[in-house]
């Protein structure tokens, strides 16, 4: 399932990074920028001594398999903490060895100490993706930065792009690099699009959560949608997003157990 995020405060991102160093906790990772990109595990292993800005994983693995990691490779890594989720991007640093007791050593990978620790949230609603076959496009409409740097205060900009994914809580965009300026969490979209032959629908959203494509051509923007159900018109565009995305649900089930 696919998270929210929230950024926490740099105190609390170092509590939670010494504790997972500490308790060598277990982590999933990616890499960004390769093709098909598939979940790694990993673990945290300890902080570098008088190496500041620095952490060390063991070498990721898939299966009984070790995936080699290269330096400048950057990754995203998940990793629960006390019960909490919680994600980073960062680059790996350097191939390395680790001593973990005594006089055993494991292979490892120094990575750079994260800027920025989010806490990820699950999601309220069943989640479908938008086949390829049958497609959504939105149209949006936002503001850009103006020159005092105020959010909401530039150009207003139009634009349509694809949806890749949708939920009665929200919807997540494909924007390209020409709209990259709008994949910032906190950036707010006005959206109008239509399901099938229904009426369309107009939203507003507001970025949550971000993500480069494997190619890192495009950029993957989940939105969540802002107050619907204070309008009538708002209620009623829900009620359509929940009833096509049961559809899809029993079609995707039908799928994976072989009845179609």
């Amino acid at each position: 399932m696919q998270t929210y995020d929230r950024t926490l405060s740099p105190a609390i991102r170092d509590k939670v990074l010494v504790r997972a160093s500490e308790r060598n906790t277990a982590m999933e990772l990616s890499v960004v920028a390769r093709r098909g990109a598939i979940s790694l595990k990993s673990r945290f292993l300890r902080t570098v001594a008088g190496e500041k800005g620095t952490l060390v994983i063991e070498a990721p693995t898939r299966g009984a398999h070790a995936v080699a990691l290269y330096p400048g490779d950057k990754i995203d890594v998940v990793v629960i903490v006390e019960g909490e989720r919680y994600g980073f991007r960062t680059s790996v640093r350097s191939r390395a060895r680790a001593r973990l007791s005594g006089r055993v050593e494991v292979s490892a990978v120094t990575i750079d100490y994260p800027a920025v620790l989010n806490q990820l949230q699950r999601r309220r609603y069943y989640r479908v993706k938008i086949p390829a076959l049958d497609p959504i496009p939105v149209g949006c409409t936002g503001r850009t930065v103006d020159a005092s740097g105020k959010k909401d205060g530039g150009e207003l900009v139009r634009f349509t792009v694809p949806a890749i994914d949708m939920s009665a809580g929200g919807i997540c965009l494909r924007l390209s690099k020409e709209h990259s300026h709008f994949a910032r969490p906190g950036m707010r979209l006005a959206m109008l699009f239509a399901i099938k032959s229904a009426p369309k629908m107009r939203l507003l959203g507001v970025v949550r959560h971000v993500r480069q494509t494997p190619d890192g051509k495009d950029w993957l923007v989940g939105l969540e949608f802002l107050d619907p159900a204070k309008t009538l018109a708002g209620r009623r565009a829900v009620d359509r997003i929940m009833r096509y995305v049961t559809r899809r649900q029993r079609e995707e089930l039908k799928k994976k157990s072989g009845l179609e």
